[in-house]
């Protein structure tokens, strides 16, 4: 499957550094690599345990998921903004202000977070409106960096 295994081992310098795990160091704002709401790709996974083991794997996995837990409770603790679920894995979707159901005004917010380069925010639907989605799988995330984004969310949202 893989031509060049060499390349493989080489990656074991992989960058976490930034806000993406990348072996090129390159912030991948979800375009490639396995995400946490998607089904990985049996290649892309074996070549994730390769590079950082299942052991250190497991480890980050059990990490996002607290992080999501930490996260619903900051979420929930907020004026402004409100999860939508409890979350079971690594991923929190969450309204911040009114609903959106025209899905405008979260559109326009999760850019304005792009262009600040802080904080990476996914959209989805959810009955019927457009709410924030967060997949917590980059390991040097913090409690802090989710207080940053609520706070940046407060500010851009009025």
């Amino acid at each position: 499957m893989v031509r060049r295994v060499s390349w493989v081992r080489s990656c074991r310098s992989v960058s976490r550094s930034g806000s993406s795990i990348s072996a090129s160091g390159e912030a991948h704002r979800g375009r490639w690599g396995l995400q946490g709401s998607r089904r990985g790709d049996a290649l892309v996974l074996w070549a994730l345990l390769q590079v950082v083991g299942s052991r250190r794997l497991g480890e980050d996995i059990a990490a996002g998921i607290d992080l999501a837990r930490r996260f619903h409770t900051l979420l929930d603790r907020s004026a402004r903004c409100e999860p939508l679920h409890r979350p079971d894995l690594n991923l929190q979707a969450f309204r911040h202000g009114d609903p959106d159901h025209t899905g405008d005004r979260v559109r326009s917010i999760q850019r304005g977070l792009a262009d600040l380069g802080r904080t990476w925010v996914s959209i989805s639907s959810w009955r019927g409106e457009t709410v924030y989605r967060t997949v917590l799988n980059n390991p040097p995330t913090s409690v802090d960096h989710l207080d940053d984004l609520v706070a940046t969310l407060d500010r851009l949202d009025p």
